[in-house]
Order: C-alpha cells, then sequence, then structure tokens
C-alpha cells in the first residue's frame, strides 16, 4: 500500500489541483450529517436489519431526504428498486421433533434439523452405522452387517472420522457429511440422527437459508449421549420451509445533461439485534444500531446529494446516480441486484464511489482507499485533491463492500473507509463514538475528486491482480483479529484481539505484527488469507511475530 500527505500536489499530466478546503468543517453542514446519524442509529430504528420493520423506517428516511433535496426518482417504483433474499429456513416447532421412550429432547437445544434434511416423518427402529463410511481401498466400512439390517430404519451417524478430523487423515477424502448421508439413504436410512464425538469437528449449521436434502428428516442431537441411544420407537419428524423477505434500494438521480454518470453510494441497512456477523459475545439479544455502519456512509451521500443538487446547472460535469444500498450485510446483495437490473445503461456509468464506514477518522492515521488499481487515472486524480488529509490507498477493486459490484462489471471503483474500531459489528457503534466532523472532511475530500473529474474524459477501467486474493473467502479457520488494513507491512499487523478465539488463547496482542504462521510466510494481507487457507480447525501452529521491534513466537491452535 502506498501513503500519502497530499497538500496542494498537481498532477500536471492530467489534473490541476482541485481546491477543497477539507479542514474548513461548515457547522450547517456537519448539523445536517450528524443529525443524519443519529436518527439512522438511533434505537428506533432497531439496527435496520435487511427486510425488518426498522430499515423500512430508514428506507422510508432516505426516501423523504431525496424528495427534499430534489432528486429524480430512479428506482424501478419511484424511488425504489425491490428485489428478494432468502432468510433462514421457518422451523415448525409442532411438526419437528426426536422422541423415543426415555429422555425428552427440546428443539434447539438437545437437537435441530439441518440443510440436508427434507421433511418428512419416520417412526421405527433405529441402528448404530458408526461414521457411515465405507472405503473399501482403505478395507474400512461402517456396513458390515447384511444389507437387510439397514433397511427402513433411522441411523445414527457420527459425523466425526475413524481416525479423527484432522488435515492428516487417511479418511481426509470421506469426511464430507452430504455424501455420508448420501450413502446411508442408498443403504436404507428412513431418517437420519447426527451427532458428534470429535471436537475437531464442526458441528452442522443451526441456521441456514437454502436447504440441500438428501431425501430423509436429518436431525443433529447436540446433546448427546451414548447411554440415550435406543434401538426401538424412535421416531423423527421435520418440517421446515423457506422464507423469503424482500430489500429495497433507494436510488436518486441529478441529471447534467451529460452523456456519462457516476454512482455515489452507500449501504443502509445494518445487523439488527445481532446474529450472523455480529461480534457481540454476550447471551441477550442486544440492537446494533451501526452508527459507523453505515449510517455514517448513508449520511455522506445524502450531504453529497445536497451539495450537488444545490450547484444544480452552475456546475458542468457527470450527472449522479445517488444509490442507498440494501442488504449489503448479508452479502453485497442490494449492489449485486443493481448491477444485475440497472435502472440506468451500465455502458452510461463512469465510475462508481462507495462509503462504506467513513465515521472513525484518525487524523494521524489517516484514512483508507481502497481500488485504486481499478483506472489507471486514479492516482493521479488523488493526487490532484489539495486536501489537508491523510491516506493509504490498495490497488484491489475486490473487498467486502458494495464496490465490489461494479467492480466485476468493469466499472472504476472506490471504496472510502477510515476502518474497523473496537465497536465495529457490536451493539456499541454508536453515534456518540464517531469523529462526526472527520466524516464531514471525507465528504468534502469526495466533492474534491469529483470536481476535478468533471470534465475530464471517462475513466479507463484496470483490471486489478489482487482480484483472486481478495474475494474474502470462506476459510475453515480463523485467527480471531481484526487486521490492520492500513498497515504498510511487511506482516498483518493486528488492529484488535477476538475474545475467546485462538489468538486470544495464544497470547497475541493488539499491535503484534504476524510474520509467520506455520510454514506460511505472511508478508502481507495477501499472504495471511493464504495462510488461513491452508489449515484446518484443530491444526496447531507456531506463530512467528513482531512486538515492540522484538521478535517473538506463540504456540496457537485453530
Amino acid at each position: 500500500m502506498k501513503q500519502y500527505l497530499v497538500i496542494g500536489l498537481t498532477a500536471g499530466c492530467l489534473l490541476s489541483a482541485t481546491a477543497q478546503d477539507c479542514n474548513k468543517v461548515n457547522k450547517k453542514v456537519l448539523a445536517n450529517f450528524e443529525g443524519r446519524v443519529e436518527y439512522l442509529a438511533s434505537d428506533a430504528l432497531e439496527g435496520r436489519e435487511a427486510g425488518t420493520d426498522g430499515e423500512a423506517a430508514a428506507r422510508d428516511y432516505i426516501v423523504s431526504e431525496m424528495e427534499a433535496i430534489g432528486l429524480e426518482p430512479k428506482g424501478s417504483e419511484g424511488y425504489l428498486q425491490a428485489f428478494s433474499f432468502k432468510r433462514p429456513m421457518s422451523i415448525d416447532n409442532v411438526s419437528t421433533y426426536m422422541k423415543w421412550k426415555g429422555p425428552y429432547f427440546r428443539l434447539g437445544e438437545d437437537f435441530y434439523p439441518t440443510k440436508y434434511s427434507s421433511n418428512g416423518t419416520f417412526n421405527g427402529d433405529a441402528v448404530v452405522v458408526g461414521y457411515g463410511i465405507e472405503a473399501p481401498e482403505l478395507g474400512y466400512t461402517d456396513y458390515r452387517d447384511t444389507i437387510t439390517a439397514y433397511q427402513n430404519k433411522v441411523f445414527f451417524l457420527d459425523i466425526g472420522s475413524p481416525d479423527g478430523t484432522h488435515p492428516h487423515s487417511k479418511f481426509r477424502a470421506y469426511h464430507d457429511v452430504q455424501k455420508r448421508l448420501e450413502l446411508a439413504v442408498e443403504k436404507g436410512a428412513k431418517a437420519i440422527i447426527l451427532f458428534n464425538t470429535d471436537e475437531n469437528a464442526e458441528d452442522p449449521e443451526s441456521s441456514f437459508k437454502t436447504a440441500v436434502p438428501v431425501g430423509v428428516p436429518v436431525v443433529f442431537w447436540t446433546s448427546y449421549d451414548n447411554d440415550d441411544i435406543r434401538k426401538k420407537g424412535v421416531r423423527v419428524s421435520v418440517k421446515m420451509d423457506p422464507v423469503e423477505d424482500t430489500g429495497y434500494n433507494v436510488i436518486g438521480y441529478l441529471d447534467r445533461g451529460s452523456d456519462k454518470t457516476i454512482v455515489i453510494g452507500a449501504h443502509y441497512d445494518h445487523l439488527g439485534f445481532g446474529g450472523e456477523g455480529s461480534r457481540y459475545t454476550g447471551t441477550e439479544p442486544m440492537i446494533h444500531n451501526g452508527a459507523d455502519d453505515n449510517a455514517s456512509g448513508t449520511a455522506g451521500i445524502l450531504e453529497l446529494a445536497s451539495y450537488y443538487s444545490k450547484k444544480g446547472k452552475k456546475m458542468t460535469g457527470n450527472n449522479i446516480l445517488f444509490i442507498a444500498f440494501s442488504a449489503e450485510e448479508k452479502g453485497l446483495l442490494g449492489s449485486k441486484y443493481f448491477v444485475e437490473n440497472p435502472t440506468i445503461g451500465l455502458n452510461a456509468v463512469n465510475y462508481m464511489i462507495n462509503f462504506d464506514m467513513i465515521g472513525s477518522l484518525d487524523v494521524k492515521d489517516g484514512f483508507i482507499i481502497n481500488g485504486v488499481g481499478t483506472s489507471p487515472s486514479w492516482n493521479d486524480a488523488l493526487a490532484a485533491v489539495a486536501c489537508d488529509l491523510k491516506y493509504t490507498t490498495t490497488e484491489s477493486g475486490i473487498g467486502p463492500s458494495d464496490h465490489t459490484s461494479f467492480y466485476l462489471k468493469d466499472i472504476p471503483s472506490l471504496h472510502f473507509f477510515t476502518g474497523a474500531t473496537e465497536f465495529y459489528h457490536k451493539p456499541t457503534d454508536d453515534p456518540g463514538t464517531l469523529n462526526m466532523a472527520g466524516a464531514v472532511k471525507i465528504v468534502e475530500f469526495t466533492k474534491a475528486l469529483i470536481n476535478g473529474l468533471n470534465d475530464q474524459p471517462a475513466l479507463a477501467f484496470s483490471e486489478t491482480t489482487q482480484q483472486e486474493s481478495m474475494r474474502v473467502p470462506k476459510f475453515k479457520v480463523t485467527l480471531g483479529v481484526m487486521p490492520d488494513y492500513a498497515f504498510e507491512g511487511p506482516g498483518m499487523k493486528i488492529d484488535g484481539i477476538i475474545p475467546d478465539r485462538p489468538a486470544q488463547a495464544a497470547g497475541l496482542q493488539e499491535g503484534d505484527v504476524v510474520l509467520q504462521i506455520g510454514d506460511m510466510s505472511v508478508a502481507d494481507m495477501q499472504g495471511y488469507m493464504k495462510a488461513l487457507s491452508a489449515f484446518e480447525k484443530g491444526d496447531e501452529v507456531t506463530v512467528t511475530f513482531l512486538r515492540n521491534g522484538k521478535e517473538g513466537t506463540a504456540q496457537l491452535t485453530f
């Protein structure tokens, strides 16, 4: 990453410096920004989870703001663009059960249906099939009895492995649970009860949006006790249904008579009361207000809309499409839907700027601009912004926010970001934790950048070399840290330690710079992610790190 302290620079080959006093914060602009953040991040909106009443209130507020500003509606229905998305499957509490003589099993506590389950009910005898593995080349099978011994039975199946669940298991090719379930059905299973005796084997997901049914009811027995297994009169029933909900992008347009349009976007949804994605470790649900993530970005695009709407015909330049995206927290769903169903021609889009978490500016460390490699013009354009604001840049157009959707459509895209804080994805991400004036300075910086590009030719698109490495894959293991994305290396600097995760248990600390994990070198974020992809749950590794300039090691178990 390159770091800049830009003070009145010019890039004569492309642009002249664009005057914009970023450190002079207009009191009215600041008050408007604060008011928008305080409303969007208030308890009344209950965390703005996509598809909820709280998000609907935020949606309606943004519509009213765009109307008041004077933007033209540019959704599919007025300002709105609706799209469907899946919620976790709904489980029928009455028709889903696991019963036999003796113990009482509570749905959600002692057992739950898995994504492999089909709806149905079966009442009959049961058989224990060990790990449900048949590996003839290894001379191993859990199905030693005659065919009739397994016909029309409930199977008890251990999701572990005969020699343990680890990368060097000779049964590794048979660890896939779905394949074992499909084999069980072939053998005659009419219902399957999974259990887990291996602490290194991951339990099946208890919440899922899409089922991959194998044809019979499949439940996971969380409170497994071998003494409770019965072979007679076992009843298993599952009834669950898919749940669809609706998200709404809010889209307003400023027509400036150009053949080019820029997109300025920010997601307005958050995590509601927590759940998937939350870093909150408490047991009681709590509202996650998402002031930084991303009431700050939403307030930022509304301020830009107000500014450019007031300028009107006095300022030439690109048309501007302002989009408040829904369901970013559920996987960039709103922005993905927009680029697949655009309300303007994507061939007219010059570039895209994404505000996601701009509320925690540290004047010393500055902010982060991701995506400068998506156009050969970005670095010169940024250098021409005459603002006394420090920033670092990354090349990649791929990242865990909505600019990614536009980059994947070959549109030059930037993401403005002030970094993750200790409040990230926690109930404590409240307005009082933000640097409101700092966020307004980033908005002023953005105005200067846009103004400098107004009368320039359309930006050329560049594919970034880090594309695959920045895809944010799902790893089987986690270190349990928040990386410092602005750190220039070498290594991966730890910006925060997540409680009760491997890094904390190993004694790693905030500020440590990880240089190596096991035999994998960590030169930068790319190396860090590559290292994570190489390990399995249960692996024991040596982590080499720098602390206060001195090298140390720690033993860590994933």
